[in-house]
């Protein structure tokens, strides 16, 4: 390409044996397909950041390969299947509507940031690198196939970092599990927690047993919080802490 946009984006494009090449020009096309010859002969590229909008409303497969610094939107309701483990683009993948499928392992390159901003990410295989960041928007959702576990560096739900673990849809055995933004019975394992700023919560030891459910026990007669973002501030107020719940603890500290 010359320039961005020079194709009519209501046209679809086959990639036979050959390189289209966006040239870091960004495009828009009603459908993306392999021709007769698919695999390592067909090629998708952009040597600089260019982005391939397909907007397409039916449903196409694209065994070719993705290269370069090409990033790739799927939008439109219908639904493009990758099938090329050959592919190692570094640019983003995001989905806006429709689905992606994904069929083969490396369809989605060497890609560290995969979006699903709307619609569904049809995960077959694993595809995502493990330094990935995946992030899930209200609307969106990640169809895990059964028996598959995809890793993960980080993952933001509506913008939100989430904690380290497995997710996944209801039923599946996560740790995490929501309908809304997972479906199938796969999982996903998250690598990375999100940084953490501690909030300090004093053991003042005031109230009448010594457990740490009990709210007197802790200064200003606040119960913090047992999620792993309170560090526990131990000091002259009792000798005694009796651990009677599920407790997190960023950390501990003891004073003289």
């Amino acid at each position: 390409l010359g320039a961005a946009n020079t194709l009519n984006a209501a046209v679809p494009v086959t990639v036979p044996a050959g390189t289209f090449d966006l040239n870091g020009y960004n495009q828009t096309v009603s459908q993306l397909r392999d021709g007769p010859i698919a695999g390592a002969l067909a090629i998708v590229t952009s040597a600089s950041a260019a982005t391939l909008t397909v907007d397409q409303a039916d449903a196409a497969t694209y065994g070719g390969r993705l290269t370069g610094a090409l990033s790739l939107v799927k939008a439109g309701a219908g639904s493009l299947t990758l099938s090329n483990a050959l592919t190692t683009t570094t640019g983003n993948f995001t989905v806006s509507n429709g689905t992606l499928v994904v069929a083969l392992a490396s369809s989605l390159g060497a890609s560290t940031n995969i979006a699903v901003a709307g619609g569904t990410l049809d995960l077959r295989v694993a595809a995502i690198a493990d330094t990935a960041t995946l992030r899930v928007s209200d609307g969106g959702k990640v169809v895990v196939a059964a028996g598959l576990l995809e890793s993960v560096d980080k993952l933001f739900l509506d913008g939100v970092q989430q904690m380290s673990g497995t997710y996944g849809a209801v039923g599946s055995g996560a740790e995490h599990e929501s309908n809304a933004c997972f479906g199938g019975s796969g999982l996903i394992l998250v690598w990375t927690n999100p940084t953490i700023t501690p909030a300090d919560a004093t053991w003042d030891g005031g109230g009448e047993d010594t457990l740490f459910s009990t709210t007197n026990n802790w200064a200003g007669d606040l119960l913090p919080a047992f999620d792993g973002t309170t560090r526990a501030l131990f000091a002259a107020g009792g000798s005694t802490a009796t651990v009677d719940t599920a407790v997190s603890l960023y950390g501990v500290s003891f004073a003289c």
